[in-house]
């Protein structure tokens, strides 16, 4: 029977991935264009933001501090992979959101959806439009010259789809993204950065975090999590089983009181707290929080114990835009 040895938390911004160079450059994106922003977070324009913080942000965007800043996720981004490294996994299920890769919301956009194909295809992007801060950090998500393909495990694939619908879940599957599609870059982040060039097969399970009217509830998440875990113990073949949460926290404004009790409260194995908080507190980046909690859910009865391998607000304006990067094992 397969078992489940360990879980991780990464994040996958394009932040962890960018020089310290270009922390303000992008933050100077969202200022020229603060709508996505604004509209989002009550507190009124960027100005009233930025004026909230303004007797202490100045210091969280130092460049000293950012530099600081990203060096220690650099540190926390390797001793994840080792710690990824150490559990010598057979597969990795790898919990992420899709955001208009694989699927588009305006066209059709599943709850959940697991992919169940032989690979994934990750290809170079065009870059011949994108802004200087996104070129330097698109190593991160994508090859730079030719395409990488990276294994999958279709049988576990399966066995998750039947297991959950046993289980109540209205399960999506995918075999092949329509032609230009590709996995996105919540799966492929963990391919180039924490895989160190393995060859890990995966089966992502991707859920629709971001885009109204469907998205599952922090509670449902955590449903999610608990019959995964079910799932994965009651596949037949013997394979160690790693889980790993990709995303988040708290983005594109860092709130690190939520990021910090969130992550307090998985120490704690404490998920009726998370699961308690109101669902208007997931928008945007925020919501890939839910990745967290289906993981969280995972690892509820596991025995294994959650660990903080760093937590760095990645702190890139004046209004307080960027992200909670949070780096965690259950070991």
């Amino acid at each position: 029977m397969a078992k489940l040895v360990k879980g991780i938390g990464t994040a996958h911004s394009p932040i962890v991935s960018e020089g310290a160079e270009y922390w303000l450059q992008h933050g100077d994106t969202e200022r020229r264009n603060p709508k996505p922003v604004t509209m989002a977070f009550a507190g009124g324009e960027w100005e009233d933001l930025a004026k909230k913080k303004s007797d202490w942000m100045h210091k969280e965007i130092d460049q000293s501090k950012i530099n600081e800043r990203q060096a220690a996720t650099q540190r926390a981004v390797a001793a994840t992979a080792e710690a990824l490294q150490s559990a010598n996994p057979d597969v990795l299920v790898i919990v992420g959101d899709d955001q208009d890769d694989v699927f588009l919301h305006e066209y059709m956009m599943p709850a959940i959806a697991i992919y169940r194909g032989e690979n994934i295809l990750n290809v170079p992007r065009d870059m011949s439009k994108a802004p200087d801060w996104y070129k330097s950090a698109a190593w991160g998500h994508y090859p730079q010259e030719g395409p990488e393909v990276y294994p999958c495990d279709p049988e576990l694939a399966s066995h998750l789809v039947k297991s959950l619908v046993r289980d109540g879940f209205d399960v999506s599957h995918v075999t092949s993204p329509p032609e230009g599609r590709h996995v996105g870059h919540a799966f492929s982040f963990v391919h180039r950065r924490l895989m160190n060039g393995t060859q890990i097969p995966s089966v992502p399970v991707m859920l629709n975090t971001y885009f109204p009217p469907n998205q599952p509830t922090a509670k449902r998440a955590y449903e999610l999590g608990k019959a995964i875990r079910t799932a994965i113990e009651s596949f037949p073949e013997d394979k160690r089983v790693v889980v790993v949460a990709s995303g988040g926290l708290t983005h594109p404004i860092v709130d690190e009181d939520l990021d910090r009790g969130v992550l307090r409260d998985l120490e704690n194995n404490d998920m009726k707290k998370i699961i308690s908080l109101d669902e208007d507190v997931f928008l945007l980046g925020t919501s890939e929080i839910k990745n967290w909690i289906t993981v969280g859910g995972a690892m509820e009865d596991s025995g294994l114990k959650m660990r903080v391998i760093d937590y760095i607000p990645a702190y890139r304006s004046e209004a307080g835009t960027g992200c909670g990067l949070a780096f965690t094992e259950w070991a």
